[in-house]
């Protein structure tokens, strides 16, 4: 008797703990179907923008959760990614257009030296019309890669102070020797107090801030004008500033100064570069932390000011 009572607790547990499992596994794939279906939702939402080239977010749930927070890094994400893509769009549509006249003018010169053939005269000036269009198309290849390269974004590098230095003195002897065509006088003035100091910009960016203001700044001033360049420090950092004698800057161009391939008036020189200086420096003092500042002198002329912030060598 014993024995058969036994028997039958032994079944009922049994079966109540396969009963029970078999309820437990059922209520936990209902559960996790339950918490996954905002999840395929959310996949099904991304399939359907991803097939029709939505540019819409995904959504974001009323409610503050874990999910809602995927939702925002994901559209975050996907942002970024077609930021960078527009970007890469804008600047090969820009690079195509700007490089199509000069090289469609460098085929109409080495044509022209073709048929020039036999006259020495006209075949040296046609040469020498097309070696300028390639030195063009070389500034502009060089200035687009310069351009990748910086946004693709490296390590920062620091920069003593006096190597700093050392680039601003070079960049007043190029300066002097591109001034002599128009006469201008350059003048160059550097506060020693640098050199104990370290700068989140490489030596080689620097020259190249350097120079490219100092080109714009020769184009836009006038015969026998002046170009005024001073690096000195300050409580911000290392400021330069640089400043000609020329007819300033519409208003209204300050504004888009930095975009890619703009150029000011005629009046400011605007037919002498690629419309890229502007934009180099604005992406190498923005990689060092600093600020590029573009302002009309009420007396007449036009200023550049950048600031690098500094850190200090212990």
């Amino acid at each position: 008797m014993t024995a058969l009572v036994v028997e039958n607790v032994t079944r009922v547990l049994i079966l109540g703990a396969v009963v029970l499992l078999i309820g437990f596994g059922l209520a936990s794939w209902l559960l996790t179907t339950a918490a996954l279906r905002p999840v395929a939702r959310m996949r099904q939402r991304a399939e359907t923008l991803r097939a029709s080239g939505s540019s819409e977010p995904l959504p974001v749930g009323p409610a503050r959760d874990e999910l809602a927070a995927l939702a925002l890094t994901l559209n975050d994400f996907i942002a970024s990614v077609r930021e960078t893509s527009a970007r890469e769009k804008q600047m090969v549509s820009d690079a195509s257009h700007e490089l199509r006249t000069p090289i469609a003018l460098l085929k109409i010169q080495l044509e022209l030296a073709h048929l020039s053939d036999g006259n020495a005269s006209a075949l040296s000036r046609d040469l020498q019309l097309a070696e300028s269009s390639v030195d063009r198309l070389s500034r502009l290849a060089t200035n687009l890669l310069t351009l990748s390269t910086l946004e693709a974004g490296h390590e920062t590098q620091f920069t003593p102070g006096k190597s700093l230095v050392a680039e601003f003195v070079a960049a007043s002897d190029r300066a002097r020797l591109l001034a002599l065509d128009k006469a201008i006088t350059v003048e160059f003035d550097v506060d020693e107090a640098i050199d104990n100091l370290s700068f989140p910009i490489s030596a080689t960016h620097f020259a190249q801030v350097i120079d490219n203001l100092i080109s714009n700044a020769l184009r836009a001033a006038p015969e026998s004008g002046e170009v005024r360049a001073r690096l000195q420090q300050d409580q911000n950092g290392l400021r330069l500033s640089v400043e000609d004698t020329g007819p300033g800057m519409a208003e209204e161009f300050i504004s888009i100064a930095f975009d890619r391939f703009t150029r000011p008036d005629a009046q400011r020189g605007g037919t002498g570069g690629s419309g890229l200086g502007l934009s180099i420096v604005s992406a190498i003092v923005s990689r060092a932390n600093g600020t590029v500042h573009l302002e009309n002198q009420p007396q007449g002329g036009f200023t550049v000011t950048v600031t690098i912030p500094y850190l200090a060598i212990l």
